[in-house]
């Protein structure tokens, strides 16, 4: 496939479009991207964000939860589909975790 001009192109594609389209829909959620340009999505949450991803997990979501350098919680998530996409969104602003709705930006 990685010889194949075309379709990496179209990879590289989508996973841009994509991830821009997850830090859209969670930043009036309070989550703001780590820069990257990677297949996955990292945002800084101001409470531990473990009980996000059990309660994504329950939903058959699966995100990773880590601790930032300077100890601030974070979640990773993978870039999927459209529908991935959609359903992430979607989920973290249902879930009733008070961690997910008080988020926070990497600048605060």
């Amino acid at each position: 496939a990685f010889e194949d001009a075309a379709y990496v192109a179209k990879v590289l594609e989508h996973t841009a479009r994509e991830r821009q389209r997850l830090a859209a829909g969670l930043a009036p959620l309070g989550f703001e991207e780590i820069p990257s340009r990677a297949n996955f999505a990292s945002f800084v949450a101001r409470e531990d964000c473990g009980l996000i991803a059990k309660e994504l997990a329950a939903l058959g979501i699966l995100i990773v939860p880590f601790a930032m350098s300077d100890g601030r919680p974070a979640i990773r998530i993978s870039i999927g589909t459209r529908e991935d996409t959609d359903a992430v969104v979607h989920s973290l602003a249902a879930i009733p975790s008070s961690a997910a709705k008080a988020a926070t930006t990497v600048n605060a």
